[in-house]
């Protein structure tokens, strides 16, 4: 087996188009990612569009059935789960927190406050595709080693 590709830090701020920025993360890390795990909350409830109102609805019913003390945090949906995966994509446009984990539960990439920052890490290829995806819609920026 070989050697993990190396990971960089970079954050994502300054975001003029959230819807953008979450689905070029999703797009980018979609094959490393193993878990997304989804906040089932909300700053922009009364924005959202009955469509995701409903997904928002699938994602706490599916909470419920964990034994958390908070069925509406962290709702962990497995990358092979077709149905999950694509719910969570539209969701994290409203959600307060997403995170992306990898098969070793690290997270790949916090996304925070509907798209309008976020936090990954990122190979050097990842890196450039996740840059040209995002283009002019926000600003990424690498953290420098030991900031974190």
């Amino acid at each position: 087996m070989g050697t993990a590709a190396v990971r960089r830090t970079y954050v994502i701020t300054g975001v003029n188009d959230p819807r953008r920025v979450c689905r070029a993360v999703f797009d980018v890390l979609g094959d490393d990612v193993e878990t997304v795990a989804v906040d089932a909350y909300s700053d922009y409830a009364g924005q959202m569009p009955d469509d995701i109102r409903r997904a928002e609805a699938w994602l706490r019913e599916l909470g419920l059935l964990t034994d958390r003390r908070d069925p509406a945090e962290a709702i962990c949906i497995p990358r092979t789960d077709d149905i999950g995966w694509e719910i969570a994509r539209a969701y994290a446009l409203w959600a307060t927190h997403v995170r992306l984990h990898d098969r070793r539960r690290s997270a790949l990439a916090v996304i925070d406050d509907g798209g309008r920052a976020a936090t990954v890490e990122l190979t050097t290829d990842q890196a450039a595709r996740l840059a040209d995806h995002i283009g002019e819609a926000a600003t990424m920026t690498e953290l420098a080693s030991g900031t974190r």
